[in-house]
């Protein structure tokens, strides 16, 4: 389905039936997971982590060791004691390219996301869309601690989980993450990070909706969603604080990292 909308109501209506699916779900089989996720998005940018566009080296096992090197860099400069995988999901939700591709179990926050001011740096602008995931039990998994996020290049999957660190971003996005791998998609055996919407896991049950790309009509949005309080000051509620600033520097200091594996 695509369907384009330029009013909040466009959108619920549009959401509705796959609510409504999911809800009878949750009731059928006493579903304890989100069973609809969201993600808004550019519309020009793929449905895959961002890792797959900074870093597009046709040598995997290099592309692997840049992800670890860097996750270890981030454990020193971070200085934090808590899984490999929260310190992915926290680079993740700083604006840093990893593995993991951000979904919400909130359709309007998606929708914020989607819409986007010029000063929200974390925020899409210009024509978008949000997509709708319809998720299944085997779709997640708990990481294990002794299990790397950033696993080899073969005899892992694709899986969805919700952050176990304490950071004021993950309750507020009502946040999950999908961690990809690296697979084969086309007869040269070419290894690379699949888009969810071209994979055959997902095809049956991911669907997308347009946005209007007019300003006036998505400015309107914003503001609508405003008075719902979904805003900067809400979705990301450290964005102004000293700890939320230090981020710029690490992510300029991985972004150095990036120079050197190209």
């Amino acid at each position: 389905m695509e369907r384009e909308i330029k009013t909040i109501h466009d959108y619920l209506m549009a959401i509705l039936p796959y609510q409504q699916r999911a809800f009878a779900q949750i009731h059928r089989f006493g579903f304890d997971r989100p069973a609809l996720l969201f993600r808004g998005k550019k519309a020009k940018k793929k449905l895959r982590a961002k890792i797959a566009d900074v870093v597009a080296s046709n040598d995997i096992s290099r592309q692997i060791s840049f992800e670890r090197e860097r996750l270890s860099f981030l454990r020193r400069r971070l200085g934090i004691s808590c899984s490999d995988w929260d310190i992915v999901a926290l680079a993740q939700h700083h604006g840093i390219a990893t593995r993991f591709l951000d979904w919400t179990s909130n359709s309007l926050t998606a929708l914020w996301f989607a819409l986007g001011r010029e000063e929200d740096s974390y925020a899409e602008t210009g024509a978008s869309e949000v997509w709708l995931l319809e998720t299944t039990e085997s779709d997640f998994d708990i990481p294990e601690e002794e299990r790397s996020p950033i696993p080899e290049k073969k005899g892992r999957r694709t899986i969805i989980f919700t952050p176990q660190l304490i950071d004021c971003r993950i309750p507020a996005q009502d946040s999950y993450l999908m961690r990809q791998v690296y697979e084969h998609v086309d007869l040269d055996k070419k290894l690379e990070i699949r888009p969810v919407d071209d994979n055959p896991t997902f095809a049956e049950r991911i669907y997308r909706i347009k946005i209007t790309d007019n300003n006036n009509v998505r400015s309107h949005l914003l503001n609508e969603l405003e008075n719902y309080r979904y805003d900067t000051s809400h979705i990301l509620p450290d964005s102004n604080d000293s700890k939320s600033k230090s981020w710029d520097t690490i992510r300029k200091d991985c972004d150095k990292l990036v120079e050197y594996f190209k």
